[in-house]
């Protein structure tokens, strides 16, 4: 046979609890020291590849606009798509800076 609980205890398990987080118990805040370490890491790999980008960008550039002087449209996007690329790895960068 089976035993009841007692009616406190089944009223007390069946509470309904609020969507919402505690806020009148702060949380701790949050170690930066712990990240710091790691943050080289991508900021290493950003500056590695952008490194090798402009280079080749450049490279390519320098070639079709002086020496076979052929400029296109093809050589103006490849320029864009460095700038934008540019932009989005400093961001990666710095967000990995100031966010761990």
């Amino acid at each position: 046979m089976t035993e009841v609980a007692p009616v406190a205890v089944v009223a007390s398990s069946h509470r309904r609890r609020s969507p919402f987080p505690n806020m009148s118990a702060p949380h701790e805040p949050l170690d930066l020291a712990l990240y710091e370490p790691r943050a080289h890491i991508p900021i290493t790999v950003v500056a590695v590849v952008l490194t090798l980008a402009s280079t080749a960008v450049g490279l390519r550039t320098y070639t079709r606009a002086v020496l076979l002087r052929q400029f296109g449209i093809d050589d103006v996007t490849a320029i864009l798509a460095l700038v934008l690329a540019m932009g989005s790895g400093i961001m990666a960068a710095s967000s990995k800076l100031m966010f761990f």
